[in-house]
C-alpha cells in the first residue's frame, strides 16, 4: 500500500511540477563574442550579471535575475549572465567547473536567461571591464548606452528594477 501511495504521489508531483529545461552546457565565449551578444539585443534593455559559481552573493542574486526576466522580458528586458569561473587567472575552465555552472543555472531555473561562460584570464577581464569584485551588474539602455555598474547591496534590486522600468518606458 505504501509503495502505491508513494508512486501516486510521485506521479502527481511530476504532473504539477513546473517544467523547465535542463542546462546541459553553458556556451563558452571570448570577449568579442560577448560584445556581439550584447549588440545582438540592440533595441532592448540589457542587464549583464558577472558572477562565479563559488560566490555566495552571486548565487543569491540569480533567482532575482530570473524574476526580473520573467517580469519584464516581454517588455524588452534581456538578462545575460556571464560566468567568470575559475577566477584563478586560468584561461580555460575545466569541464567539471563548467558542469557545476550549468547545474547551478538549471537549479535556479536560469534557462530563461542568456547564459555564457567567459573564456578570458582574470587579469584581462579586470582591465576590459574595469571591476575587481563580483557580483557586478551592467545595465544598458535600448540604444546600447551603458547606464549603470553596480555591486549589489540589499537595495540593489529595488533600485535596479526602478531603473529598468524607466528604461523600458523609453523608446
Amino acid at each position: 500500500m505504501t509503495s502505491r501511495f508513494a508512486l501516486a504521489v510521485s506521479l502527481a508531483l511530476g504532473m504539477i511540477a513546473p517544467a523547465f529545461a535542463e542546462i546541459k552546457e553553458v556556451p563558452v565565449v571570448k570577449y568579442a563574442d560577448l560584445l556581439k551578444e550584447i549588440k545582438k539585443h540592440h533595441g532592448k534593455v540589457v542587464l549583464i550579471d558577472f558572477w562565479a559559481d563559488f560566490c555566495l552573493p552571486c548565487k543569491l542574486n540569480m533567482p532575482k535575475l530570473v524574476d526580473l526576466q520573467e517580469k519584464y522580458g516581454s517588455q524588452g528586458l534581456v538578462v545575460i549572465t556571464v560566468s567568470l569561473d575559475p577566477l584563478d587567472g586560468e584561461t580555460h575552465s575545466p569541464p567539471e567547473v563548467r558542469a557545476g555552472v550549468a547545474k547551478f543555472l538549471t537549479k535556479t531555473k536560469a534557462e530563461k536567461l542568456v547564459n555564457v561562460h567567459l573564456d578570458m584570464p582574470q587579469d584581462d577581464w579586470v582591465k576590459k571591464f574595469r571591476f575587481t569584485a563580483i557580483p557586478c551588474h551592467y545595465l544598458f539602455d535600448r540604444h546600447g548606452k551603458w547606464i549603470i555598474e553596480k555591486h549589489p547591496d540589499p537595495k540593489h534590486f529595488a533600485e535596479f528594477e526602478k531603473t529598468i522600468q524607466e528604461l523600458l518606458q523609453e523608446s
